[in-house]
């Protein structure tokens, strides 16, 4: 290249060099689609710890769900017990009270048949207008009482039947049973036996 300008001595050196940075744009550009694998793979691995993330949510939500219907359960179990509990509580209550106050209807009772009879054995012609009066009036308290007695009777008898059905379903869902039928019967077997008995 002796003989050239320098014109052309500059044309054959920027060839020269051009062809190096065109191998380099080829050679960078050869590597583009390694540099998009990464950005790529990258934007997987995000994409799979936010599934991973919300799987995970999902299952600790529906743990959470498990967790509360048991708590809840178990607290209804517990109040339906307590509730129970006091019901026959109130029925004992009721029934130590009609108890005693039958007693009490007894006695008088007694009382009030024992003065009738000693009104009653008096001759009738010896008796007095107050004693004819206090006859009939020992006589309609004698109804009244045993009216009385016989509703204290009924009353007692709807409290025990009423107690003794209380206590046996409690006795029936109280039981934390794990029963093999429960799952043919429904939630607690025990429970529909007694009702098909009772």
């Amino acid at each position: 290249m002796e003989g050239c300008s320098q014109a052309a001595k500059e044309y054959v050196a920027n060839c020269v060099n051009a062809k190096k940075s065109t191998d380099q744009m080829v050679a960078g550009l050869e590597e583009v689609p390694k540099a998009g694998n990464g950005v790529k793979n990258a934007f997987l691995n995000i994409t799979s710890t936010i599934g991973n993330m919300a799987a995970g949510m999902v299952v600790g939500a529906a743990i959470q769900f498990a967790i509360n219907i048991i708590i809840t359960a178990f607290d209804n179990l517990v109040n339906a017990y307590k509730k129970s509990m006091e019901e026959m509580s109130n029925y004992q209550s009721n029934i130590s009270s009609l108890k005693s106050e039958t007693e009490s209807l007894n006695k008088e009772l007694k009382d009030t048949k024992e003065k009738i009879a000693a009104i009653e054995s008096i001759n009738p012609a010896k008796l007095n207008l107050f004693d004819e009066a206090e006859l009939q009036r020992l006589k309609d308290y004698n109804d009244e009482l045993e009216r009385k007695l016989r509703l204290n009777k009924a009353q007692l008898e709807v409290d025990a039947k009423s107690a003794d059905k209380t206590a046996k379903w409690t006795y029936a869902n109280s039981q934390v049973d794990f029963n093999p039928l429960n799952k043919y019967f429904g939630n607690n077997a025990n429970t529909q036996a007694y009702s098909r008995n009772n």
